[in-house]
């Protein structure tokens, strides 16, 4: 199966290498295209907690994610704002885990 996913993550150390995060953006599915810096569109057949989780290895734990499936509507986070989080969830999207 083929879901559709948004990818968008901001670094939150300068040091932050982009490339290795792209690699890995790549290797999730295809085809892809990068929309604006750190905004990304793919196909793949990962779900978005599976998506996030291959991310979440290439980021560092103070850099934010959000993967987006919109043929699911699903949604997975690492590390994102309770702003950010309140409003998803009031708005009905549950985080989607992995596990």
């Amino acid at each position: 199966m083929s879901n559709r996913l948004f990818i968008s993550f901001e670094f939150n150390r300068p040091d932050r290498t982009y490339d290795r995060v792209v690699r890995t953006i790549k290797s999730l599915g295809e085809p892809w295209v990068e929309i604006h810096f750190a905004h990304w569109y793919l196909t793949t057949a990962l779900t978005a907690a599976q998506a996030c989780e291959r991310l979440k290895s290439a980021l560092d734990p103070s850099d934010e994610l959000i993967v987006i499936d919109v043929t699911n509507r699903q949604v997975a986070w690492f590390n994102l704002s309770k702003d950010a989080t309140g409003r998803l969830t009031e708005d009905g999207y549950a985080r989607e885990s992995s596990k």
